[in-house]
């Protein structure tokens, strides 16, 4: 079954010419390729106030018509309610979860408060403001291209002393884009999940080959037993991961790589954690053309060298250094 679609403009015209040459109903839906009841709709609701069909005015109402918010939307009730959780920083899945365990007759989903949020009326509010990332434009929904993953090793096969932070040399990484960047410039950010020590690199383009050659060229100058597994998501920046798994002339360096599920980035918190903290100096509207390799070094550096509770206040380079002697 074919999902409807509104009629375009040029099959507007075209309704609009075979009605004034008094074609039948039948005959135009044949020659549009249309079910006859989507023409009926069309010529009923989009029709000109002076009784007659003009292409551009039903071009006009349809639009109009799709602007318009969806009832639920309009209740003024809803709009308090969302308005007050806003306020006190909650999320629109937790506003949408309390509503729903509350019992509320006026209950919404999460989307339906996100179209809520977005609309005129939540924009004329600031509400995109008070969002968590607090984006003036919505992104699309299931917008980024994912990488089609085949025989790789998912999340759930990584050894306990790893989930655990038992044991020195498992990795997460993670990519961070750049508004200003258009999806290619961008930082490939990897973090030890037991030190909490991190590696940044300067990505030139998001292909494949050139995001995974540029990591394991940083690996490559770290210690070997600091080189274990590394954790990833499924993007398409690291689809040759198969890469990091080949011997190479530099002894047996050879990383495991595990994948998380799909729009699941909790399953490698420590590095988002750490992309959040990095955002303080380099936010998503920086213009990453102006950044330079000896800068975001000394942004990392500076980070390394920062105390951390999960530490005991040690800085994850003080409890990098340790781990490494102690492998030896």
């Amino acid at each position: 079954m074919q999902n409807y679609q509104q009629l375009s403009a040029l099959e507007r015209q075209n309704l609009s010419l075979m009605r004034k040459l008094g074609k039948p109903i039948a005959q135009m839906a044949e020659y549009l390729g249309r079910h006859r009841s989507t023409l009926y709709r069309e010529l009923k609701r989009n029709q000109h106030p002076g009784g007659y069909y003009c292409p551009q005015t039903a071009s006009r109402l349809a639009l109009r018509r799709r602007q318009r918010p969806a009832p639920k939307q309009r209740n003024p009730r809803l709009r308090a309610y969302v308005g007050r959780c806003l306020g006190k920083g909650w999320s629109l899945e937790q506003i949408a979860g309390r509503m729903k365990r509350l019992g509320r007759a006026d209950r919404a989903s999460t989307e339906t408060l996100y179209q809520l949020v977005y609309s005129e009326y939540g924009r004329n509010l600031a509400w995109p403001e008070r969002l968590t990332r607090g984006k003036p434009k919505r992104g699309a929904v299931g917008a980024r291209n994912r990488a089609r993953y085949l025989n790789f090793r998912p999340l759930s096969d990584r050894p306990r002393t790893a989930d655990e932070r038992q044991e020195f040399g498992h990795w997460e990484g993670d990519s961070v884009h750049f508004s200003a960047s258009k999806n290619q410039r961008h930082i490939t950010t990897l973090l030890e999940r037991q030190c909490r020590y991190a590696i940044a690199i300067l990505q030139p383009t998001p292909k494949s080959k050139t995001v995974m050659t540029a990591i394991k060229a940083a690996f490559a100058n770290q210690p070997l037993p600091a080189c274990n597994s590394l954790t990833l998501d499924q993007g398409t920046e690291f689809s040759y991961y198969q890469l990091l798994e080949r011997k190479a002339r530099y002894a047996r360096r050879r990383l495991t790589t595990y994948f998380c599920k799909p729009k699941s980035p909790w399953q490698k918190g420590g590095v988002e954690n750490f992309n959040l903290r990095l955002r303080r100096f380099l936010p998503r509207n920086f213009d990453i053309k102006q950044l330079t390799h000896r800068q975001l070094k000394r942004i990392i550096k500076m980070m390394n060298r920062t105390p951390r509770k999960c530490l005991d206040f040690l800085t994850p380079e003080e409890a990098y250094l340790t781990a490494c002697r102690a492998s030896r």
